[in-house]
């Protein structure tokens, strides 16, 4: 910009000024970002999901956005664009501002995170073979609900998985089964344990069908660099230091 354009910008220019901030943390869902977007709109987050459940629509974002496949689109995935937006605070300038805007603004967010990584998940590998993006963020999400955002943890915790997927053992978070049932907290019954759910490790052996939450740059560098080590449990406790 030159001098005239920054003094116009300062003197109270609309198109520059914020009219609302739509905050994605770390480990949010598809419905928690949708609330915060529709927040943001002044819409209703039903608007907001029907959009990002829209399948033409979202293949328009297949084609455009290296990261998206037609994964996103099978059959036993819950929300499409689950674990692809980059937590991150948007400023809005505009009253204009539509679900495709802000759409793309968090898309091209994740673009910008996993660009970085982007040679080393193409050869990251579980049991000597290559995984697919969707794959790679499947796991990364899981450590990122598992660990609470605890990041000193969160290369144990994939250590664990790591090992448990080498072995083709069930992973058995608790995690993805309240995914599949849409729950929050940790808490699980037995009973929970029996939905019939492409997501729950319970039930079903590998990686959830897609991701269960937005990861952050450093669950995936976690990820990346997970611990090596012979643990193939972990149980959190209140306080602890080690919790592996």
């Amino acid at each position: 910009m030159d001098l005239k354009k920054i003094l116009t910008i300062l003197e109270g220019d609309k198109d520059y000024i914020s009219a609302a901030k739509i905050t994605i943390l770390d480990g949010y869902r598809i419905p928690e970002c949708a609330q915060q977007v529709a927040k943001g709109l002044e819409i209703d987050s039903t608007e907001v999901l029907e959009k990002w459940t829209n399948k033409e629509y979202l293949q328009t974002l297949v084609e455009k956005y290296w990261f998206l496949d037609e994964s996103i689109l099978g059959a036993d995935i819950m929300f499409p664009l689950e674990g692809y937006f980059g937590p991150e605070t948007y400023v809005i300038t505009s009253k204009k501002t539509s679900i495709e805007d802000v759409t793309k603004m968090m898309l091209d967010q994740m673009d910008r995170n996993l660009s970085t990584y982007k040679d080393k998940i193409s050869n990251f590998m579980i049991s000597g073979n290559k995984v697919s993006m969707h794959q790679f963020l499947s796991l990364a999400s899981v450590v990122q609900c598992e660990s609470s955002g605890q990041k000193e943890d969160q290369a144990k915790i994939a250590g664990v998985f790591m090992n448990r997927l080498k072995k083709g053992m069930l992973l058995q978070s608790d995690i993805t089964v309240n995914y599949a049932w849409q729950r929050t907290g940790v808490d699980v019954s037995y009973s929970h344990l029996e939905i019939n759910s492409q997501y729950n490790t319970y039930k079903y052996t590998g990686l959830p069908v897609g991701p269960i939450s937005s990861v952050p740059a450093t669950t995936m560098e976690a990820c990346l660099q997970y611990k090596k080590h012979d643990y193939f449990y972990f149980f959190a406790i209140k306080d602890a230091q080690d919790k592996s």
